[in-house]
């Protein structure tokens, strides 16, 4: 990502998906090479910015399908945005009426230095 990461540079992209990047496990075998699972992970909320210390503080919201992503860094892809590291954390379930599991809502935090 060639600009700074800001709340506004994700803003335009609020309701529009992203698809993160998951690897699947090899299969047995030497020969055996590693595949790669689109998730597809929808963008439901920029915080505003806040600002502690030298620091500006927001996170992102994302809603996914019922798979359940892991904790950690993925790559993801945005057709606007281009290919960006994100590091998400599952940070609940989406239900439906009848409270089956429908999906997960995931975050990714940030805390960036100003640029000068």
């Amino acid at each position: 990502m060639s600009q700074a990461i800001r709340a506004a540079l994700f803003a335009p992209h609020v309701n529009s998906n992203f698809a993160f990047i998951v690897p699947n496990i090899m299969s047995p075998g030497f020969d055996a090479q590693p595949e790669a699972l689109a998730v597809n992970l929808t963008l439901m909320e920029v915080s505003q910015e806040k600002t502690g210390g030298p620091y500006i503080n927001f996170h992102l919201i994302f809603h996914g399908p019922d798979i359940l992503l892991a904790q950690g860094n993925y790559l993801a892809r945005h057709e606007k945005l281009g290919d960006n590291d994100f590091f998400i954390v599952p940070i609940g379930e989406i239900k439906n009426e009848q409270k089956a599991v429908t999906g997960y809502q995931y975050q990714s935090c940030y805390s960036v230095k100003p640029e000068k």
